[in-house]
């Protein structure tokens, strides 16, 4: 019965969110001189008028669900990723090079395995080196990890003007990876890949992690008292390095999902 009264209270409380965040746009709407009902209308009519709009709406929420289970995952914790846009670049610099590069060497299903193994392992490790300073050096993550992001854009810049950029040498862009090494199409006559199958996936994942393992429970007893996590054994150190470097994995499975299942290449403004 508490089971089911928390998850009613779950699903009240979210609701009552985006009840509120709209009701509060449209009351700002008057005041650009937009019609709040056209407004609405115009939304609803925009996202059901055809199977490709709401195929790319499912496109653009994919990397969403993801950086946003990035930041919630360190939450948890009481820490605050604001880098996960920095960790999902990284992913896509990880998975982009890995498809190009083994596309022609090794089976397409197989280079799909390694680009999303490179990319989750590419966002965990600079995750890790924000929690690694948070937890050793007492910076900061807020500025850290929001500073990185800036660190891992200008890295992207110099990389696709450099090793990773297209075979002409005329844009700030890569070649763009095989098709063998494309996420599968799931919905025919829309671009939308297997990665909102992954991020669906990985919200279940994270959910499982935060409430039904160990792990999960020392990460969440740290972001809700530090002092009773040392007291009963809990090392609150080494949960945010481990917090960050899940929260960063997350983000860097973004940035697969990014290029193997929509770009199929790196782009400056990916």
């Amino acid at each position: 019965m508490n089971k089911r009264s928390d998850f009613l209270r779950l699903i009240f409380w979210t609701v009552l969110a985006i009840f509120l965040g709209l009701l509060i746009c449209y009351l700002f709407l008057p005041l650009m001189g937009v019609s709040p009902s056209l407004a609405f209308t115009t939304m609803v009519t925009g996202v059901f008028s055809d199977k490709f709009t709401m195929g790319n709406i499912l496109i653009k929420t994919t990397p969403l669900i993801l950086t946003g289970l990035a930041f919630s995952f360190t939450y948890k914790a009481n820490l605050y990723n604001i880098g996960a846009q920095g960790q999902f670049y990284v992913g896509c610099m990880c998975a982009v090079a890995v498809s190009l590069r083994l596309a022609e060497k090794i089976p397409g299903p197989l280079v799909l395995l390694l680009a999303c193994a490179a990319a989750m392992a590419g966002g965990a490790l600079t995750g890790f080196i924000i929690g690694f300073l948070k937890a050793k050096a007492g910076a900061n993550e807020f500025l850290v990890s929001m500073m990185s992001t800036y660190v891992v854009i200008y890295l992207l810049q110099y990389s696709l003007g450099s090793w990773l950029q297209e075979d002409k040498h005329e844009y700030l862009k890569t070649n763009s990876i095989k098709k063998s090494v494309w996420l599968p199409k799931i919905i025919d006559g829309t671009s939308v890949s297997l990665g909102i199958v992954i991020a669906v996936i990985a919200a279940i994942v994270v959910w499982l992690i935060l409430y039904r393992t160990t792990l999960g429970y020392r990460v969440r007893v740290t972001g809700q008292n530090i002092h009773a996590a040392r007291l009963s054994g809990i090392n609150p150190i080494k949960e945010y390095m481990i917090a960050f470097a899940i929260s960063g994995a997350i983000a860097g499975l973004a940035g697969f999902t990014e290029i193997n299942g929509m770009q199929h290449m790196l782009l400056r403004n990916t």
